[in-house]
């Protein structure tokens, strides 16, 4: 366009095709190739020549005249403008929808779609996305690299954050990270942690050490993820400090679960030599089915050389279905076999005491060593003979796990990890975004199942006159354990009651003959005789002052008796005019 006139007299204007002329390379004199990219961009152009042409001239009177200098195109016309460079693009609007589902962890299929919906002639496709997307995140970094914008992120929302680096390259190769209200959730429930590893998380195939525990109302919350290069002790030991850290001096967990990983046990015997370790049970039994399966496995008849040569005639077809009739009923042998002797197997596991353990032990070495010697011998030289304290009942029912023998927690919270990551070629910096969405929503169910038991009462629980005292003040799942503990004892409150006492050694709760003894008493249960884990109703840590305070000397009841003791006569009989609210009904 050429303007010579500021009224527009003498102005020239020619509308080309946006496929006229030919692609240039727009590359400097001084331009080398880069010789470190092993794969080789695929790229394009539109420009094909094309020849249409429109001129456009303004006279001196200001009248515009348009002319046709070439009126046809050398190519085909488009039935569509998706896709298309200008069309395609996205409006302001669009742009801010982009990126709050980014950072809300959505997927581009999944913007896309939200798009398209919002808007039926929206023209953007999946490379229009992505494009945004990266403009979003080159924005974001403002010239930072990766590892500076995890850094800076991570202290943006207060993360806990250690690295080790190589010192030779420099580059990080173990990376710790601890969202702040998990370690607050971590110096409230500091009673035991579980621990498991997963891969293909992220793109530089580095394995995540995935730390887990519970809160009082059985919700799961992650404690600390590392990203480790190896599956090293000094790795382990490692990340197992940076864990330490998170928690009091005198409060660090007690009660370690783990899978069979030499290095981790190793590592946790260094870090915390006066804690717990156990195995995981569940993990062991499928270890161990899988060795006895193998054994007791039926190998199919397989055909001679002359069988296959042999012409098949009518009078053998009969024969060989009695054959597959016969080896059929040997395989159901097979398998009643296995699972007599796998509950053999469990009967050992399950021994509440050490002699029941050597009883059981002897008679299922005597019933199935002379049937199967290699696989029993396998039993006792791999698990019980070296690692029986850490998942035979015998010895674990004298640890205070509160029913944490498996890992199946951590391996749920891997699934539900990878389902926020969605592939294993993110780095530090998708992979802490989506982590942290993860983790808010964890920490959304934590406050939520708090709620839950200090405002509900379950119907079971409020019929029970022994809860009484305990309704809304532990969590519902510990009155859970207690209402099958009654129940599961038909003669719970007469003098000849049976009870292992497992409630209180495994859970800190009331069993079976101190339950019956408050019954004959008539009384109800007390708070103070139950663990505070499970009275821990809250995100926050209690103060070190107050930790193990019977309620009648916290500074809640001293509030509310000093609020009890100022109100009037008719406040003290209407207690909704003290706290705004009405009193509760039984």
């Amino acid at each position: 366009m050429k303007n010579t006139l500021d009224n527009g007299q003498g102005s020239r204007i020619q509308l080309c095709c946006e496929r006229s002329g030919h692609h240039t390379i727009h590359r400097g004199k001084n331009y080398v190739p880069k010789t470190t990219i092993t794969k080789k961009r695929k790229c394009g152009t539109i420009k094909c020549n094309c020849p249409f042409r429109l001129n456009g001239s303004c006279n001196k009177y200001g009248i515009w005249k348009l002319r046709v200098g070439c009126g046809y195109h050398n190519h085909q016309l488009p039935t569509t403008l998706v896709g298309h460079g200008y069309a395609g693009r996205l409006e302001e609007k669009e742009k801010m929808e982009v990126q709050k589902l980014t950072e809300s962890g959505c997927r581009p299929r999944e913007i896309l779609t939200t798009l398209k919906k919002d808007n039926p002639k929206n023209c953007s496709t999946m490379r229009t996305i992505y494009n945004e997307r990266r403009k979003l995140k080159m924005y974001a970094m403002q010239g930072r690299s990766m590892i500076q914008h995890f850094f800076k992120l991570a202290q943006e929302h207060h993360y806990t954050v250690e690295n080790k680096y190589d010192p030779m390259t420099k580059k990080v190769t173990d990376l710790f990270f601890s969202h702040p209200v998990s370690v607050k959730l971590a110096q409230c429930f500091h009673e035991f942690l579980l621990l498991d590893c997963t891969y293909k998380t992220n793109i530089y195939k580095l394995l995540l050490f995935h730390v887990v525990s519970h809160t009082s109302t059985g919700a799961t919350f992650t404690v600390a993820v590392a990203f480790m290069s190896r599956e090293k002790e000094a790795n382990y030991i490692w990340a197992l400090e940076c864990i330490k850290r998170l928690y009091r001096k005198n409060e660090i967990p007690s009660v370690f679960v783990t899978d069979c990983e030499v290095g981790l046990i190793s590592a946790i015997h260094h870090v915390f030599p006066k804690s717990s370790h156990l195995l995981c049970a569940w993990h062991i039994g499928k270890n161990v089915y899988a060795h006895g399966k193998c054994y007791f496995k039926l190998k199919p008849a397989t055909a001679t050389a002359n069988d296959k040569d042999r012409p098949k005639k009518i009078d053998t077809v009969i024969p060989r279905k009695k054959e597959k009739g016969k080896q059929k009923e040997k395989q159901d042998e097979k398998k009643k076999e296995l699972k007599k002797w796998y509950e053999a197997w469990k009967d050992v596991v399950t021994s509440p005491s050490e002699d029941e353990y050597k009883k059981n032990l002897n008679k299922f070495v005597s019933t199935w060593e002379p049937k199967c010697k290699d696989v029993v011998r396998y039993v006792i030289k791999t698990w019980l003979d070296p690692y029986k304290e850490k998942f035979v009942s015998a010895w674990t029912d004298k640890i205070k796990h509160f029913n944490n023998i498996a890992t199946s927690r951590v391996e749920s919270a891997h699934a539900k990890l990878k389902l926020y990551l969605g592939n294993s070629r993110g780095n530090f910096f998708n992979c802490f975004l989506r982590a942290h969405c993860s983790y808010e929503n964890e920490h959304v169910h934590v406050e939520a199942e708090f709620e839950r038991s200090k405002t509900r009462q379950m119907h079971d629980h409020r019929l029970e006159n022994l809860f009484q005292g305990i309704l809304n003040f532990v969590s519902i799942k510990a009155l859970k354990i207690l209402y099958d503990e009654i129940h599961k004892n038909v003669d719970v409150g007469s003098m000849n009651v049976t009870c292992n006492c497992l409630a209180r050694t495994v859970n800190g709760l009331p069993c079976a003959c101190e339950i019956g003894a408050l019954k004959r008493q008539g009384k109800v249960i007390p708070l103070n005789i139950i663990d505070p884990f499970w009275r821990k109703l809250s995100s926050s840590p209690p103060s070190p002052s107050r930790i193990n305070l019977p309620f009648e000397e916290t500074p809640e009841f001293f509030a509310i008796r000093d609020t009890w003791e100022r109100a009037t006569e008719n406040e003290q009989k209407y207690p909704k005019c003290i706290e705004g609210r009405s009193p509760r009904r039984n």
